[in-house]
């Protein structure tokens, strides 16, 4: 008997972020990229996100990145751009928790890339 094509829920988990952000629509793969972080993201919830796994996926992971961002490490800001530029197209709607360590930058990083 021979097998078809691989579908979404063979796929890997740990694809290439920019890859997969092109090239996997389907949302069953990224339900489980997000599952996947659980319990760090409790309530994985599409409805909040555009009914998008997808969207979802991506908000959570450029929330928790901004969220851990130091301004004093260009290691993690770098990190956080280059995932901001994969994931800009797939964002909607961002909430940026306040941080003592990089309160205004953070959200200047990240509005930035957004915009571009």
């Amino acid at each position: 008997m021979e097998e078809g094509p691989p579908g979404p829920d063979d796929l890997p988990l740990d694809l290439d972020l920019a890859a997969a952000a092109r090239d996997v629509t389907h949302e069953s793969y990224w339900r489980r990229r997000a599952e996947a972080q659980q319990p760090r993201w409790l309530a994985c919830d599409p409805a909040a996100h555009g009914g998008s796994w997808k969207a979802l996926f991506f908000e959570r992971l450029i929330g928790a990145q901004g969220a851990a961002m130091r301004p004093d490490d260009a290691t993690s800001l770098a990190a956080l751009r280059w995932d901001l530029a994969v994931a800009a197209p797939f964002v909607r709607h961002l909430t940026l928790r306040p941080s003592a360590q990089a309160p205004h930058l953070r959200a200047k990083v990240i509005l930035h890339e957004l915009q571009r």
